[in-house]
This record gives structure tokens, sequence and C-alpha cells, in this order.
């Protein structure tokens, strides 16, 4: 995922909040996803830069 410009984030099920596992070496934007992955991505807003992120608490 990160070789296609994404960061990637884990968890443990039902356990705390999304840890960072990979960050892109050259982050992509939304606006250069296709089609559909872009409609997918725009369901979901989430707090925060991802570049600034090593855990995400979605309450």
């Amino acid at each position: 995922m990160t070789q296609r410009g994404l960061y990637v984030f884990d968890w443990r099920t039902y356990d705390g909040p999304y840890n960072l596992i990979c960050t892109p070496s050259i982050p992509i934007h939304v606006a250069a996803l296709g089609p559909s992955a872009r409609r997918a991505a725009n369901l979901v807003h989430l707090p925060g830069v991802f570049a600034d992120q090593s855990t995400l608490t979605i309450e």
C-alpha cells in the first residue's frame, strides 16, 4: 500500500487506537485516486493529517 502512496494504520480488535504501520515515501492525494477508490475514500473523514500522526483515535 505504501508503494501506492497510502499510509497504513492497523488496530487490534476492540483494543486501542489505530497505529501507524507504514509511511509512503511519496504520499498520494485523494484527488489522484481512480474514480471508485476516490468515492470509497470520500465516505470516511478522519481527523488530522496522516503525516503528523502515529496513532488515530476514532470516537
